[in-house]
């Protein structure tokens, strides 16, 4: 990390941020005068030019969240110092949110799963403090290089058009108009100090080799300005896409709202253009390219109830029985063993959650997320996802737990990260399901109580 500007380090003046028109740009993004932002800020100097911008044009509070992943050592805990300081030095408010282990975020396409741990943690603050805009410090150049990435994909129309200045979910982009160096001038001139992630250097990352080694050749082979080219591309895009999504819009269902397969089927050669205005206007992750949006149309004429089409990063596109739907796929909590939970004791899953085992003489009622059971023989019990041959018994016998999920409708892409908890022998509990019928707390004597804490639903809006 290099930090520049320290020599002369000082906060704006009053008035003096580094984009002057920001005041304007902000209303064009959905940003109420007087209303609280909220600001996500890496401490580089796109994000500390926004900011610094934010706080001259005083528009109403503003909320500064750093969000430190743990996948760059020290530099990553410098960052997050000099956000806070930052924030502080200009008198606002601030969040330092911590993100996973560095261990967990080798798994799978690291830079994607960031940026979804950062709007996350940028979405939680922002009903926290009741602020209904949540601005990124995306500029120019990233939308023009967000338009080469996504053509490199096979994206269509819909999803070429790259970011958008302001999305349903309250995430805005101010700096759109502003091209990134003379963000980083304006901040020269000011005197204010930001951050360098050394990794911006490296040409590790697709997105890096695009900004460093493509757009500079573009630049010189074609004789023009390539990023103001690709940018007003997406302008344009963005308006056609407004204008096509104007007329689809009567057969969309509301936002937040699964698309009905039967609509899907009804609208015949227009079904992938209509499932890839629903997927932009819904899926806050990756865009869909082109085989993936053949892919939902097909899984949405197949006879199968069920099924999904990845699209990246975690996201899927799902069929549940009659309805579409988008989400994280849920990843496996536990190793294939399973893991001990000890009487009383505690196991943590992923993202926070736990399952809790206590034994109690007054337990609460049972409920979706809590088991009442006879206490068992066994000093410990243990949790684990179902396996082939799991049975679970009922009144008047056992059934498969396959059948049972199928009865119960439990969705396919659900039932592999269903939560089973077995004294060694019997099967006790299974999420989504219930409890064994003969060991069902008979309201005598001590009772073992199991608590799925912090389990959210894995699908939004479901």
């Amino acid at each position: 990390m290099i930090l520049v500007g320290q020599d002369d380090r000082r906060s704006p003046r009053p008035g003096e941020g580094p984009v002057p028109e920001l005041a304007a740009r902000l209303g064009s993004v959905g940003v109420a005068p007087g209303a609280a932002v909220v600001v996500g800020v890496s401490g580089g100097a796109d994000s500390t030019g926004l900011l610094v911008a934010l706080a001259a044009v005083g528009t109403g509070p503003v909320v500064v969240v750093h969000v430190e992943h743990h996948t760059r050592g020290r530099a990553g805990l410098r960052d997050a110092l000099f956000a806070t300081t930052l924030a502080r030095g200009l008198g606002l408010p601030g969040f330092l949110l911590l993100g996973a282990s560095s261990e967990e975020g080798k798994r799978g396409n690291l830079e994607a799963r960031c940026r979804i741990e950062r709007e996350s943690a940028l979405a939680r603050v922002a009903r926290a403090v009741g602020a209904t805009s949540i601005c990124l410090a995306h500029t120019r150049d990233d939308l023009a290089e967000t338009v080469l990435l996504r053509l490199a994909r096979g994206c269509g129309p819909a999803t070429l058009a790259g970011m958008q200045p302001r999305r349903l979910d309250g995430f805005c982009r101010p700096l759109l108009g502003v091209r990134r160096a003379d963000l980083h001038r304006r901040l020269d001139e000011l005197g204010i100090p930001h951050v360098e992630d050394a990794s911006n250097a490296s040409d590790d990352r697709l997105r890096n080799r695009v900004r460093r080694r493509l757009l500079p050749l573009a630049d010189a082979v074609l004789g023009v300005d390539v990023v103001e080219r690709l940018a007003r591309l997406a302008e344009d895009l963005e308006q056609q896409k407004r204008l096509v999504g104007e007329s689809l819009a009567p057969r969309l269902p509301a936002p937040g709202e699964p698309l009905p397969v039967l609509v899907l089927r009804a609208a015949g050669a227009d079904a992938g253009g209509l499932l890839q205005h629903w997927l932009v206007r819904e899926l806050p992750g990756p865009r869909a390219n082109r085989r993936q949006i053949a892919a939902g149309v097909q899984l949405a004429g197949s006879e199968k109830p069920s099924g999904r089409v990845d699209i990246g990063a975690g996201w899927a596109l799902i069929r549940r029985y009659e309805s579409m739907i988008v989400g994280k796929v849920r990843a496996a909590d536990l190793p294939p063993e399973g893991a001990r939970l000890d009487l009383p004791g505690v196991v943590t899953l992923t993202a926070g959650a736990r399952i809790r085992a206590q034994i109690e003489t007054e337990p609460p009622e049972a409920s979706a997320q809590i088991a009442v059971l006879d206490c068992p023989a066994t000093a410990f019990l243990r949790v684990r996802h179902p396996k082939a041959g799991d049975r679970l018994r009922l009144h008047g016998g056992s059934r498969k737990l396959s059948a049972l999920l199928i009865d119960r409708r439990v969705p396919r892409d659900r039932r592999a990260g269903l939560l089973v908890v077995e004294d060694g022998t019997d099967i006790l509990w299974v999420e989504d399901v219930g409890s064994a019928a003969d060991r069902v707390w008979q309201g005598r004597g001590q009772a073992l109580v199991l608590r799925l804490e912090g389990r959210f639903a894995a699908f939004p809006g479901l």
